[in-house]
């Protein structure tokens, strides 16, 4: 979010000189794995004019409904407050899109031969898979959807030597535990809190010096009851439940291996800060027209 906040009218300089001269009422930013929509919002601030014509598509993609309805409330409190002058047309679709193409989800919105269409990959979604198959396959299924006039907007985090601390800490957060609980609470499991005793805690570790896994670890034994008494799941004290990968990137390994292979190539600069948080701009390498 800082990077967008401080370089994003940088990052989107090159569409920026494309769809001033187009139709203003074209443009639309389709939001794949959208969250909250705050990476969303961002990228939108930088593409709202000051034309009482000028009107811009987001389309919020998420597999969960809670994320969607969050982007869908952000965009619309930030950009659509003047009820006369909305800036913003927002949809929503759910989609899992490890095994949904998402052409499918986002047709009816693109299809249009003279739209400028920008996705985004924020909030480094792509280190959520650990294997390069899996990077390549989301990849791919971005790119299959776009056009040879289209952008893609990605968000990563690169490899450090050193991890700092602060990526640790923020697995205490409040917040950040209640996101990664939400799978849990579907089998009527909580991490402890300082108010509220649960039957584990969220427990993060350092991967490979580089990557983070995140664990629901039990504090006491639980048995998960499933549809007959053969499917229950018996968990003792101490046994984990892995609830996230966050895996980081060499920038370099990913421009010549997987974007490469995705069809996908970088244009404009690349903006790094101290964390590593990465964020770049991409088109087809091969044009060609919609699929």
């Amino acid at each position: 979010l800082g990077l967008l906040r401080n370089d994003g009218s940088l990052l989107v300089q090159p569409i920026k000189r494309r769809i001033t001269a187009l139709d203003p009422s074209n443009v639309n930013i389709v939001d794949v794995g959208c969250g909250n929509g705050e990476a969303g919002a961002l990228i939108l601030s930088n593409f709202i004019m000051d034309k009482p014509n000028f009107r811009l598509r987001y389309i919020a993609l998420d597999i969960s409904w809670k994320m969607r309805t969050l982007a869908k409330t952000t965009v619309e409190n930030r950009f659509n407050n003047d009820l006369e002058h909305k800036k913003v047309d927002i949809f929503s679709k759910g989609i899992d899109f490890e095994r949904e193409p998402i052409m499918k989800r986002v047709w009816p919105y693109i299809k249009n031969k003279s739209s400028v269409n920008i996705f985004l990959f924020l909030g480094n979604t792509l280190g959520n898979y650990k294997y390069e198959a899996e990077q390549l396959f989301i990849l791919r299924n971005i790119s299959k959807a776009m056009s040879s006039t289209d952008y893609l907007i990605i968000g990563i985090e690169e490899s450090l030597k050193q991890l700092p601390s602060s990526l640790i800490s923020m697995y205490s957060n409040p917040l950040v535990i209640d996101f990664l609980s939400t799978a849990l609470k579907l089998f009527h499991l909580e991490p402890s809190r300082p108010d509220k005793k649960g039957q584990g805690i969220i427990e993060p570790r350092i991967i490979h010096d580089k990557d983070i896994q995140v664990f629901f670890k039990f504090t006491e034994s639980q048995t998960l009851r499933g549809l007959e008494e053969k499917d229950d799941i018996c968990f003792s004290e101490n046994d984990k439940i892995e609830l996230a990968y966050s895996k980081r990137f060499v920038l370099v390994e990913v421009i010549n291996s997987t974007l490469n292979l995705a069809n996908l190539k970088i244009i404009g600069k690349t903006f790094i800060n101290l964390s590593g948080a990465a964020v770049f701009l991409c088109s087809l390498k091969n044009r060609r027209g919609v699929i």
